[in-house]
Order: structure tokens, then C-alpha cells, then sequence
């Protein structure tokens, strides 16, 4: 089933898109564009019908102020409600799936359960491996069959989910799973976050967050999945010098010693963090996201990440390009990502930020 994705939800929805385009296509629906429209420029039905394009499945992603003129593409002469966010509809031979920004990714899936069944396409979840190095692997792990008709999507920054031809086995891709290790963190359509919670989960353990660099990105990426609430115990935004030293009694000497964005003030966040709230496990983020920012000494992208764990402390330096955006959502995938290495026991990788 081809399907395209269409937003008139421009301000912040790019992002969002793409997840529901790596949902979609899990389910073995195959990608053709994701196109963000602005209001104002015709009917909804004549925006639709345009993207129409031969696809099989429009993706239609809008808020309920968007919903009531979109009315005349669904054939049940039926705008959503709030308790039906979710919407499938038959339209001149295709289909329209009217999703609000609200809508979960259990009713997306629901939805369109009964026309992509079967069809499901066995993925691979990649984190923090370069684009050089997951082709490298790849390319010497599957037949060349199998690796010609591979689809990749990129839900958030240094996360790419690999996508098998319909009909593949999950078989297909264990020896590439096997040769990906650490850097593999899922073999279904799931998010990394969804991940780390149910590791949590699973060791009965919880979660603190203390960000300054991302400003609540982490905990929401958390918080957007079902359930974070078993283990997600608290989170501080500490932006401010003030706000560290007077929320997570950082030392004042410190934060003008090595400055705010510095390995010591990351790790005495984490620290502090756990500490408060008596998790057993605390992230921070600390950093210059830009464009201002920078100094001599540490350029703009520049981030340091602590984790605090039963075992110990540990801190990553991470430097990032990209616009503010980009640098603060890479940030919180690396920070994730080291969170769930060491929940997974991949301390090898984790040793080299032993603080």
C-alpha cells in the first residue's frame, strides 16, 4: 500500500510525521512523500485530492481547528471528535486516515489494522551508528536481494529504522541484528524511549531528569509514552545558573570555575537529581545550543550528558551540528541511548564515560 502524509500543522510537526511514516510502514504500507501544506489555499478536498497521486492511503495530519473543513473528504460525512482523534475514510477509490496530533500510535495502528494485515515488515532499530558504518554492516550481513529494497526512516536524529521488503521473514535480518550489537535497540517499530522504559520496567527501577540544554525535550519524549509514569519519578529544568545552584544545590565555585556547560556541572545534576528524588537512575543534559552561545573554548553544539546509576556516574561530551532544533533533539537521543546501554549491560561501550 503506498500512502503519502500530508500536514497542515506546519509549526512542529515534521517530527511527528515521520514517526507516523515508520509506524506506516512497519505495517508494510510503502512511503511516497510528506508534504506540510499551509491553510488558506483552497479547500481541504482540493489540497487532498492533488496529493492523491496514485497512493493508495493519504495521511492527513491536522488539529480539531483543521478537522471541521476536512468534513467533505470523509464519505461518512463525519468530522472527528475528541474521543475519535483517529479516522479512516474511503475517498475517490483511495483512503484518508485523519489523524490529530493527539492521536496514539495504538490508534493509528488500529485504524489501519485490518487493511495492512498480514503485510506486516520486519525492522531494525538503529541508534547512534553512522550512515558508512549501518550501510557497511548491512550490505556484508543480508543477500543483495534483500538489501537492494530497504527503506530507511529517520524518526528522530542518529535514529534510523531499517525496513525489510514485504514478505520478508524477521528471520531475514538476525545475522544483521547480530553484527549491529549495542547499536541495535529494537527489531520492531518502536521508539527508543519506549524502550529505556520498558528496561526500567523491567528492572523495577525508576527515572529522574534534570535538563538545562533541553528544556523538558527529554522528560516529554518520555512522558509521550503510555505508562512513563511507573517510572519517570521527576524532572527539573534547572536553564538558569541560578536555577542549578538553588534547585540541585550545584556549587556555585563550580558553575564559574568550568562554566554551566562542563562535565563536572552535568554529573552533579545527575547526581543531585537522583538524589531528591530518590531515583535509581538520573539523566542531565547540559549545553550550547545556539546560535549564540559559544566561547573561545566550547563552540555552539557542544554537550555534556551525565548519568547516575546504582553502579556509578558516568558523563559523555557530545559535539553536534545543526541548528538549535537538531542540537538539543540529538542531545536528548544521546542521552537516551546512554541511558539504555548501561540497562542493557553494554558496558564496554559505556566504560569510556566512567566519571
Amino acid at each position: 500500500m503506498k500512502f503519502e502524509i500530508i500536514s497542515f500543522e506546519f509549526q512542529g510537526s515534521a517530527r511527528r510525521c515521520f514517526q507516523l511514516a515508520g509506524l506506516i510502514e512497519s505495517m508494510g504500507g510503502m512511503l511516497t512523500g510528506i508534504s506540510f501544506l499551509p491553510e488558506g489555499t483552497g479547500s481541504a478536498g482540493e489540497k487532498i485530492a492533488g496529493q492523491l497521486r496514485g497512493n493508495d492511503l493519504l495521511v492527513v495530519y491536522g488539529s480539531s481547528v483543521q478537522f471541521p473543513s476536512l468534513r467533505e473528504v470523509a464519505e461518512t460525512q463525519k468530522a472527528p471528535s475528541q474521543a475519535e482523534r483517529t479516522v479512516l475514510s474511503p475517498y475517490r477509490g483511495s483512503l484518508v486516515l485523519m489523524v490529530h496530533p493527539e492521536s496514539t500510535d495504538g490508534e493509528v495502528r488500529e485504524a489501519l489494522e485490518s487493511r495492512l494485515q498480514g503485510m506486516r515488515r520486519p525492522v531494525l532499530g538503529i541508534c547512534r551508528l553512522d550512515s558508512a558504518g549501518m550501510e557497511e554492516i548491512l550490505s556484508e550481513s543480508l543477500p543483495q536481494g534483500l538489501m537492494a529494497d530497504l527503506r530507511v526512516i529517520h524518526p528522530l536524529p542518529m535514529v534510523s529504522m531499517v525496513f525489510a521488503p514485504p514478505g520478508s521473514m524477521a528471520s531475514d535480518m538476525d545475522s544483521a541484528a547480530e553484527r549491529l550489537g549495542s547499536y541495535l535497540f529494537c527489531r520492531e517499530y518502536r521508539s527508543l524511549s519506549s524502550v529505556v522504559l520498558q528496561l526500567l520496567r523491567e528492572k523495577d527501577m525508576t527515572l529522574a531528569v534534570a535538563e538545562s540544554i533541553t528544556g523538558g525535550l527529554l522528560a516529554s519524549e518520555l512522558i509521550a509514552v503510555p505508562g512513563a509514569s511507573r517510572v519517570l519519578m521527576e524532572g527539573f529544568i534547572t536553564y538558569s545558573n541560578e536555577a542549578k545552584v538553588e534547585t540541585l544545590d550545584i556549587d556555585p565555585e563550580l558553575i564559574r570555575s568550568s562554566g554551566a556547560v562542563s562535565a563536572g556541572v552535568a554529573v552533579r545534576m545527575a547526581s543531585e537529581a537522583a538524589s531528591i528524588s530518590s531515583a535509581d537512575y538520573a539523566l542531565s543534559t547540559t549545553g550550547i545550543a545556539g546560535p549564540s552561545g559559544a566561547t573561545p573554548e566550547k563552540d555552539v553544539g557542544l554537550c555534556y550528558i551525565g548519568l547516575r546509576t546504582p553502579e556509578g556516574i558516568y558523563c559523555a561530551a557530545r559535539q553536534f551540528s545543526g541548528n538549535r532544533e537538531e542540537v538539543r533533539y540529538r542531545t536528548v537521543v544521546s542521552a537516551l541511548d546512554i541511558l539504555r546501554l548501561s540497562l542493557s549491560g553494554y558496558d564496554d561501550r559505556l566504560k569510556e564515560y566512567k566519571a
